[in-house]
């Protein structure tokens, strides 16, 4: 089972993390596989979370913190940069 959600193409690479850390953490401490759409020319990514109820939940709420970590107003570069 799947659950899909939008982000910000602007807050996709602090997703991704430096050399895909940061998704990578958000699969092994959730437990459920995070996919990120290729871009598309949107403003917005789809990121799918796949797995258990639990786990997607477990993964959605850790990516909600991490974007609710960096303001909203204004695109910018990955935190990694």
């Amino acid at each position: 089972t799947c659950v899909s959600i939008t982000v910000p193409n602007w807050a996709v690479a602090g997703l991704i993390g430096k050399r895909g850390a940061k998704i990578a953490e958000i699969e092994r401490t959730s437990g459920a596989r995070v996919s990120i759409a290729p871009e598309d020319g949107r403003p917005e990514r789809t990121v799918t979370l796949s797995g258990a109820p639990e786990r997607r939940l477990a993964a959605y709420t850790l990516i909600c913190t991490q974007l609710s970590s960096w303001p909203a107003s204004e695109p910018r570069q990955s935190p990694h940069r």
